[in-house]
């Protein structure tokens, strides 16, 4: 079986030579480092543009952050000021228009675009957009609740 990160190497530096007719890749004579960090660039964008519109999708299939998190191929670190998998995820991902960082997707529930926050921020607060009575978001928030109210009665 190919390693898949060798493989997605190869389709870099075959797109790379491709977007800049060959001047890009560093085995040419005619060799141009800048044409090849600006086609890097140009992948790079679309990556993480692709990236997002697969989270999106995921988020409306009802994933959680720690899922997206585990299939990008973050790994829970232990210690003290580590990040989770999920916190990992959401950063990569989340736009920051000017306040906080966000990640906008559309409840299949309720049809509501739903700002989510992230996975730190409290889930009462952290999903604003969904429509009043939206069953997936309750059912998200009646969770949630239950999961605090079985840590408060010293349970977890």
């Amino acid at each position: 079986m190919t390693d898949p990160g060798y493989t997605a190497r190869r389709e870099i530096s075959n797109a790379v030579r491709r977007m800049t007719a060959g001047l890009g890749d560093s085995r040419s004579a005619v060799y141009d480092p800048l044409r090849e960090l600006g086609a890097l660039h140009l992948l790079g964008a679309a990556v993480i543009h692709a990236e997002r519109g697969a989270a999106r999708r995921a988020r409306e299939d009802g994933q959680s952050w720690q899922g997206i998190g585990e299939a990008m191929g973050y790994a829970d670190t232990p210690g003290p000021g580590t990040t989770s998998v999920a916190e990992l995820a959401f950063q990569r991902l989340a736009s920051d228009l000017g306040s906080g960082a966000s990640f906008d997707w559309r409840c299949p529930s309720c049809e509501g675009l739903v700002t989510d926050y992230g996975p730190e921020v409290p889930l009462p607060d952290a999903q604003q957009g969904h429509a009043g009575g939206c069953e997936r978001y309750g059912a998200e928030v009646a969770g949630w609740d239950a999961l605090w109210d079985e840590l408060d009665n010293g349970n977890g």
